[in-house]
Order: C-alpha cells, then sequence, then structure tokens
C-alpha cells in the first residue's frame, strides 16, 4: 500500500517532497525502490485509486500511518497496534458504524471485542490509556490520540441493547 500511495503523491508534478514514517531499514529500501526511478501511476491507476478512496470516505478510520513515532507509550500502550486493529475491523466492516441500525450490531461488535482482546495483549490495550498526552506532539498526523484510544475503549465495551 505504501508504495501505491507514493506513486501516487509522486504523480503529481507540484510536489516536490514526500515524507514517509520509516522506523525499519526494510522501509528504507522499499521507499528507495519506489522512487528509483519513480514509476508515476496511470490514468487506469488514479481511476482505481479514486474508487477505492470514494468507497472509504465514509468509513470511519484513525489516520494512523503506524509510523510509531508515538512510541515508546509511558503506560505501555501499543498505540500503532490498536489503531490498525480497529482500522483492519473498521475497512473490513467486521465493526458495524454505531450510528448503523444493523440488525446484528451487537453480535458483531462482541466479535470485534473478541478478536481485539486475542490479539491485543491486556498491558498494551487502549484502556491502558491514562490521557497523559506524552505521545501527541510525537505524531506527524497530529491524531488526538488519547481520544482516539477512548474511541477503541468504546468498542469493546460489552454488548449494547
Amino acid at each position: 500500500m505504501a508504495r501505491w500511495a507514493f506513486r501516487w503523491v509522486g504523480s503529481h508534478p507540484n510536489i516536490l517532497t514526500t515524507l514517509s514514517g520509516m522506523n525499519q531499514m526494510e522501509f528504507i529500501e522499499e521507499n528507495v525502490k519506489t522512487f528509483s526511478p519513480l514509476d508515476t501511476c496511470t490514468d487506469k491507476e488514479n481511476g482505481l485509486l479514486e474508487k477505492i478512496a470514494d468507497s472509504m470516505a465514509g468509513i470511519p478510520t484513525i489516520p494512523c500511518t503506524t509510523c510509531a513515532y508515538c512510541m515508546p507509550c509511558p503506560y505501555g500502550v501499543d498505540i500503532p497496534g490498536n489503531f490498525a486493529f480497529y482500522n483492519k475491523a473498521m475497512h473490513s466492516h467486521q465493526l458495524p458504524l454505531p450510528e448503523t441500525s444493523a440488525p446484528d450490531y451487537a453480535e458483531r461488535q462482541a466479535a470485534f471485542a473478541e478478536a481485539y482482546r486475542a490479539a491485543i495483549p491486556a498491558e498494551k490495550r487502549a484502556n491502558q490509556c491514562v490521557d497523559c498526552e506524552a505521545c501527541l506532539s510525537k505524531c506527524p498526523q497530529q491524531i488526538r490520540i488519547p481520544n482516539q484510544m477512548g474511541r477503541i475503549v468504546e468498542s469493546t465495551r460489552k454488548r449494547r441493547k
């Protein structure tokens, strides 16, 4: 996905610099390969990306790129891991939108909470966030991280009636 994003950004003539959250050597190597030389997106690819963006527009995900600049959390919360799990559930429609009146909302929300507890160790879950805000100044996306952790906590609460 990062390669597609870089190719799309690099396809715009008025973009001079592209920043990337690279915290592993393999990411650096992949990014260099993507830009050396840059293979700009074709009209067909741009059309596909536009359709994908349109289909995602109504999904309330957290705009985290998992760069991990916010880490380490002084309270042990795996910030990018929590956000990635939540976003994947939203994109796959495992977790329905809260405002929907889906007849199976309670069951899907309970399944999400169960999967979340299985995937994220207790000491790294969103409910460990104490709103200390140590992460805020480190986030290049300027995500209100404690607020979003609260959103995840709310989505993992016991079934709603």
